[in-house]
């Protein structure tokens, strides 16, 4: 890995974010089950943009970096909604044409378009006061940071959503096909490994500033009504997450200086504890029983 500077980086897209040659948390995160698949989709390049990643990423400009969108993005406009590659449609279109005159920008198609300026919308009408505050408070955005890691020195990259103007308290900005409320969100934490992204984009801000911060989640559901919470890290939930990045940092390390990949950890399988077979008690309460 050839050497690169540590410190922040401003204005950086995100291809350019994926080119520093450091190690991200969705690299060391795929160190899971199974090493050598995570090796083979690397092998891959960066995965084809979905659906709903755009749609997060067009959000997060919108709210966090506004006077980037037209930069970045072109709505498709109303006239040419339902368009599509339809028998008659030919590449002097005027929908074609319209969209060779975007450029290098991300195409939004209308409908996709409407709904994000409807979730913007409710977005800023409807956020609570604490999630107001710290978008309000929000210094930079899309801020690029690279450290070495303290334990293992490794070189590590992140790129935070929000940062405040202090720096006290980074912020990454989420959607949510469920519910923003609190119960629902530390299940989806956890399940998607978001602690040990904010553990990791603390421990690097740390390295990089020398400040400590709190990590916030700003959460916003994606249906009709757009309600939005935050959602802070608490000290345990960090004290996971750090063990679960290093561990896998460790194990991504270990792969590239042996070049060896383990596949999946093949076993005997016993019952888990929890379970149990539900019909066992009731056929045995209503087994015939032997006359007297």
């Amino acid at each position: 890995m050839s050497s690169i500077e540590n410190g922040i980086r401003e204005g950086l897209s995100f291809d350019e974010y994926l080119a520093l040659p450091a190690i991200s948390r969705s690299e060391i995160m795929s160190m899971g089950a199974c090493p050598r698949k995570a090796k083979l989709i690397a092998k891959e390049g960066p995965q084809e943009q979905t659906a709903a990643m755009l749609y997060g990423s067009v959000l997060h400009a919108m709210l966090l970096e506004p006077s980037r969108v037209e930069e970045l993005y072109a709505f498709e406009p109303a006239e040419f909604a339902g368009q599509r590659k339809q028998p008659g449609k030919t590449a002097s279109s005027d929908r074609a044409v319209w969209r060779e005159q975007q450029g290098s920008k991300t195409v939004v198609e209308y409908e996709t378009a409407k709904a994000l300026k409807a979730a913007e919308r409710r977005f800023r009408e409807g956020a609570d006061e604490n999630v107001r505050r710290i978008i309000d408070d929000c210094g930079s955005a899309e801020t690029v940071i690279v450290w070495d890691d303290e334990v293992t020195g490794a070189k590590l990259k992140a790129r935070i959503d929000c940062v405040s103007t202090n720096g006290r308290v980074l912020a990454d900005l989420k959607t949510t096909s469920k519910t923003a409320d609190l119960v629902t969100w530390k299940k989806t934490v956890f399940q998607y490994d978001y602690h040990a992204q904010a553990a990791m984009y603390l421990d690097g801000w740390k390295a990089v500033t020398g400040k400590l911060a709190m990590w916030a989640w700003i959460v916003q559901e994606k249906d009709r009504y757009g309600m939005s919470a935050a959602h802070v890290a608490g000290p345990e939930t960090l004290e996971k997450g750090r063990s679960a990045y290093r561990r896998r940092l460790e194990i991504l390390l270990q792969c590239r200086e042996t070049g060896q990949w383990p596949g999946y950890v093949s076993g005997k399988v016993e019952p888990p504890k929890w379970y149990s077979d539900p019909l066992i008690e009731s056929n045995l309460r209503a087994a015939p029983k032997e006359p007297f």
